[in-house]
């Protein structure tokens, strides 16, 4: 089961996500919503969890994207990040925290299948070459 943490401060960005999951249902799936990087960060210190798969919008008030996932990687060295935004000014900046894709929004089913096949695949890669566990 990959494990996903969906974080953007937009209803509607986050409605749009809801939808494309669900036309995804086929995949072995489970994912998390939160509005705020704090309130991510505050569930995964509270119930010492962590995700295989993390979705963030950018620009997000008091803690954006790129921030939060400093702090993510700073405990999970294995997190993927995933980063939605509008703006391609941001392009660049999201190498420094060894992002695994990028997607520009608008947000569609194609576009986050296209990620979710990935992610999957790398996993299954790396739980081959060094014998970790199976996620699916």
């Amino acid at each position: 089961m990959l494990k996903i943490a969906i974080c953007d401060d937009s209803r509607t960005d986050i409605e749009m996500l809801e939808s494309a999951f669900d036309k995804l249902c086929q995949y072995p799936i489970e994912y998390d919503v939160y509005f705020s990087g704090e309130e991510l960060l505050t569930y995964c210190t509270l119930h010492d969890e962590t995700y295989h798969l993390y979705i963030f919008d950018i620009e997000m008030p008091q803690l954006n994207g790129l921030e939060l996932a400093k702090k993510i990687r700073e405990k999970d060295a294995k997190a993927l990040f995933v980063f939605l935004t509008s703006y391609t000014k941001y392009v660049m900046d999201v190498f420094a925290v060894i992002t695994f894709d990028y997607i520009s929004k608008p947000i569609t089913a194609e576009k986050l299948e296209s990620v979710l096949l990935k992610a999957m695949q790398y996993l299954n890669l790396i739980k081959q070459d060094f014998g970790l566990m199976s996620i699916f």
